[in-house]
């Protein structure tokens, strides 16, 4: 796999950066792809003992390089188009909140 990868995108979205929403007809099928690599992988789990008021809860990634490739181009979406616009594609179900509450 090649590990430059995320940073040769980062260097092409940074022609972007003045223009950034002629991104935004790209962003859904790139961050869901992205995202279908990151969620299988991801655990959620809680630490602590859970009460009403105050529960600790982290979620720990395996050291995957294929994963943190893919936040790598997230990160680089995130610094191109922004934050918000980026977040809008992302799951939202709530079986990936279950684990949460």
């Amino acid at each position: 796999a090649n590990t430059a990868a995320p940073e040769k995108l980062g260097k092409i979205l940074e022609k972007y950066q003045e223009n950034p929403e002629l991104l935004d007809g790209h962003l859904e099928p790139i961050i869901t792809s992205l995202m279908a690599t990151i969620l299988p992988k991801m655990k959620l789990e809680t630490k602590g003992e859970k009460t009403s008021q105050n529960s600790t809860v982290s979620a720990t990634y395996t050291g995957d390089a294929v994963m943190h490739r893919a936040w790598r181009v997230i990160y680089y979406l995130c610094k191109t188009r922004g934050y918000k616009t980026v977040t809008k594609f992302f799951p939202h179900k709530v079986s990936h909140l279950e684990s949460v509450v």
